[in-house]
């Protein structure tokens, strides 16, 4: 069983000019996918997690490491894959504007590594969360030269050619291939 560590942390328990260390480990059960977490599929290794908050009166700096692999789905033939991750990340906490400036806040270029914080509690799991969706690549492959699907009937092109005649194209476009030809 992974180790399990106080996800929500109240930053009055800080002292001044000190600092706090937390760490754990998460296994598959602490992954729950959500709606718009297609593109992760699971834990595939235990992912370490080791934070430090420090404060200077009343500012306080979150510094944290995230190493482990996780299994991912990919863009173009939609296998999964394992994909490692070993990432280092800080932030300032900064407490989050009131609510009448909510909805509409413009950012500073100081504010983009600021994370807003509420109550001066910090919830270190939606930390984690954001920081394994930042560790992948803008496009998740398998493999560089991964070939995909077969556009027609669907067959991952890495495991075998399809049945389809090459160059055939879209039906749509039929009429303008009459034309050409």
């Amino acid at each position: 069983m992974a180790k399990q560590m106080q996800s929500i942390i109240d930053l009055k328990t800080i002292p001044d000019r000190g600092e706090k260390h937390f760490s754990c480990t998460l296994d598959r059960e602490w992954w729950s996918p959500g709606k718009e977490d297609y593109q992760i599929e699971s834990i595939e290794t235990p992912i370490i997690a080791g934070f430090s908050i420090c404060r200077v009166e009343s500012k306080y700096v979150l510094d944290g490491t995230l190493k482990g692999a996780l299994r991912v789905i990919c863009d173009r033939c939609l296998d999964s894959y394992r994909h490692e991750i070993e990432s280092g990340f800080n932030y300032f906490l900064v407490p989050a504007p009131d609510d009448t400036e909510k909805d509409e806040l413009e950012l500073m270029e100081e504010d983009i590594e600021a994370l807003f914080i509420h109550d001066d509690k910090i919830n270190l799991d939606e930390v984690i969360r954001e920081q394994l969706f930042l560790s992948l690549p803008v496009k998740c492959l398998c493999k560089d030269d991964c070939l995909g699907l077969c556009a027609k009937c669907g067959c991952n092109l890495n495991d075998s050619a399809c049945e389809c005649i090459a160059g055939q194209g879209h039906p749509a476009f039929a009429v303008l291939n009459k034309l050409k030809n």
